[in-house]
């Protein structure tokens, strides 16, 4: 278990991360496929937790040619990011507000992350996957890389795998966790763009 003291510590690396323009440039083709997925669902309305500057959410506009998904909507700890996300798509919900406080007020057909939740601790992550349950009318999708759990960067305390640094990377088991939370129908697609921060797709009716 992280201490609190530790997971502020991570909120603060994310905060003040200075890459927004690199990512909003950056060429993934997970992107482009991942909005082809989302149009093929027929769902109106998509949010994305952690959002960065809404790059992948843009994504999903632009190949929406038939304006199917009215309601965009995003979360990030990162203002600047937030910033740029209402600049690129002024008419999308965007909030610069911690993973922590996410909330159900507004609901929204889909529900993803995409290499959000291994920055995330063991003992929060389940939390946070039962707060977008709450938040989704109809899916809940993960574009993630699972467990086992394990950790392989992250402060002393954690023993990680590899690296001893403050920025951590955890491996969680999305299977078991989404079990535990009253889903056994989890859909795992295996991605052959060779990011390893999000490598599947996990995707979760909940509607």
């Amino acid at each position: 278990m992280i201490p609190k003291q530790k997971r502020l510590i991570q909120e603060e690396i994310w905060k003040n991360r200075k890459e927004t323009d690199h990512y909003w440039s950056s060429h993934l083709p997970r992107r482009e496929w991942f909005a082809e997925e989302i149009i093929k669902m027929k769902v109106g309305s998509v949010y994305e937790v952690g959002c960065n500057n809404a790059k992948n959410l843009w994504c999903i506009k632009q190949i929406d040619k038939k304006n199917r998904i009215k309601v965009f909507g995003g979360l990030d700890v990162n203002t600047s990011a937030i910033k740029r996300a209402r600049k690129e798509m002024p008419q999308g919900r965007f909030v610069d507000y911690s993973i922590y406080r996410l909330c159900s007020r507004d609901k929204y057909d889909v529900v993803f992350t995409s290499g959000v939740l291994l920055h995330i601790p063991s003992d929060q992550v389940k939390n946070i996957i039962k707060k977008m349950i709450q938040k989704a009318s109809k899916w809940v999708i993960l574009m993630e890389t699972p467990g086992p759990d394990s950790v392989e960067n992250g402060p002393e305390e954690l023993n990680p795998t590899k690296k001893i640094k403050p920025k951590i990377k955890i491996f969680h088991d999305y299977e078991r966790i989404f079990r535990e939370l009253g889903y056994d129908d989890v859909e795992i697609t295996v991605l052959g763009f060779g990011d390893r921060d999000s490598n599947r797709m996990i995707k979760v009716s909940v509607g």
